[in-house]
């Protein structure tokens, strides 16, 4: 009798569920949900910008007494096109440096879209398009602000929107099952494992960073507030105005942080031609009277002072690395006992930690460039930091911090054999002492015990050869008595003669 196809439930999950959760939607229905979606965050975020702005501009207008409010969407405006890195002007100033506070802002919004929101390959493209050509809008609406190319107003907030799409790949995602499958079947497992470990350490880099840069300009906030509050009584500047200027120079916290950690690595923090700021020099004349320039840190002072700040970053770096290489979860090289082959495993923390350096050097790149820009044409051209001379600073704690890392792994390794090997040869030079004393034990023994066997031996033949002299003489002792008391008679020849 024919039988027809079983059907299995491998093959009917297989149909019905899509891959890693992907929705089940047309491409027509992904598109206009992706449009919707980029929609609704450009919503959001301009809504957020729009009432910090209001809120401001209400402020100063109550203190100047005068009406700004007409100013108020060309204001927004402006601040959403800034943000994705465009630059704007007035009739007598250029701002070209990005305020990345208000950048992370929209991408965060933009990422938990797309997560939230989960859509097709084709609807998170559509997205993407859907934010560039907002923001392009909006630049169109302040274009006679606008500084920047035709091609940055597309090509900036594309990449800002394809950011936030790749960050928005977690493990949930279609995009993450094709790019794992497709890593798995191009790589061998111990090369993933090699390539995980350096992005664990990367992202173990960029928090150190984060840390001193974030630490650093507390310090230079506790040291320099007063000089904020003199800018701030030069322009005469209200109670109000100097929160709300102050509340609104947080769009800016993320350069602000950069440049503190680029002054702790030892870069120059510049502000056009009026002023260099590093930790050997703090010259400045005519700075614009803006509050937050007032934080700029003075030189250090002592060489030792010097020395210290610029090795705190190295031994940080360090102490990531060591962390890398000896936790059990990573690359575990603390060994019981080492073998040929546990050497062999301290060549893999080497492209581990290339992999950290080749994926830290691109970031490092992008907020050095993003964090600087233009505040004038003149004198004022170029505020921030310089590129390549910054991109050196940030790079070299990094690699002589993995480099020292993993050489001060390498000599505890050695450290820690040469340990074993004098305890080993202690432990076995005690063991050898021990058996030679048994032996000589044994052997004092053995001739003891032949000693008095000679002894008994001779004892014995003593007191045979005393036995046996007795005998003999008691034998001689009997015949004397025979003799002594037998009758004597004369020879028969002698009696014949007679």
């Amino acid at each position: 009798m024919a039988q027809g196809r079983v059907i299995s439930s491998k093959d009917h999950t297989s149909d019905a569920i899509p891959p890693s959760g992907a929705p089940l939607r047309s491409h027509g229905s992904a598109i206009l949900y992706g449009i919707f979606s980029t929609f609704l965050a450009f919503t959001l975020f301009a809504l957020f910008v729009f009432l910090s702005s209001a809120l401001f501009l209400l402020i100063t207008a109550m203190e100047t007494g005068s009406d700004i409010s007409n100013i108020t969407s060309q204001f927004t405006a402006s601040l959403i096109v800034i943000s994705q890195g465009i630059a704007i002007k007035t009739d007598s100033l250029v701002l070209s440096i990005t305020p990345l506070g208000l950048s992370f802002i929209a991408i965060r919004l933009l990422r938990t879209v797309f997560i939230r929101r989960r859509n097709t390959v084709i609807g998170n493209i559509a997205s993407v398009v859907t934010w560039t050509l907002l923001v392009a809008l909006t630049a169109v609406f302040v274009r006679r602000n606008i500084d920047s190319p035709m091609w940055a107003i597309f090509v900036y907030p594309s990449c800002m929107a394809l950011l936030s799409y790749a960050w928005s790949c977690t493990r949930d995602s279609a995009e993450y099952a094709v790019c794992k499958t497709q890593i798995e079947g191009f790589f061998s497992a111990t090369t993933r494992r090699t390539l995980i470990f350096g992005l664990r350490t990367a992202r173990r880099i960029l928090y150190v960073y984060a840390f001193i840069g974030i630490i650093t300009f507390i310090i230079w906030i506790s040291l320099g507030y007063q000089s904020v509050q003199k800018v701030f009584d030069m322009t005469h500047m209200g109670i109000g105005s100097q929160i709300m200027s102050s509340i609104f120079t947080l769009a800016w916290l993320p350069n602000l942080v950069t440049w503190a950690l680029a002054w702790t690595l030892g870069a120059t923090i510049s502000i056009g031609s009026l002023g260099h700021f590093n930790l050997w020099i703090d010259q400045s004349t005519h700075l614009p009277p803006i509050p937050i320039f007032g934080i700029l840190p003075e030189a250090v002072s002592t060489d030792i002072a010097q020395k210290i700040i610029l090795l705190i970053p190295i031994v940080l770096i360090i102490m990531v690395g060591l962390y890398s290489e000896f936790i059990p979860s990573e690359h575990a090289l603390i060994k019981p006992r080492y073998t040929l082959r546990n050497m062999i495993d301290y060549v893999y923390p080497i492209g581990s930690f290339i992999t950290s350096i080749i994926v830290t050097i691109p970031v490092f790149m992008l907020f050095i460039v993003s964090s600087s820009g233009a505040l004038g044409r003149k004198n004022l051209a170029h505020i921030g930091l310089d590129f390549s001379h910054s991109l050196s600073s940030f790079g070299r704690p990094v690699q002589w911090g993995l480099i020292l890392a993993w050489l001060v792994a390498i000599v505890i390794a050695l450290g820690q054999s040469g340990i074993l090997y004098v305890r080993n040869y202690l432990g076995t030079s005690t063991q050898e002492d021990a058996h030679q004393q048994t032996e000589t034990d044994n052997l004092m023994d053995d001739d003891s015990d032949d000693y008095d066997d000679s002894e008994d031996s001779q004892d014995s033949e003593d007191s045979e050869d005393s036995a046996h002299n007795k005998h003999i003489e008691e034998t001689q002792a009997s015949n004397d008595a025979a003799e002594q008391f037998s009758p004597n008679h004369n020879h028969p020849r002698e009696d014949n003669n007679e």
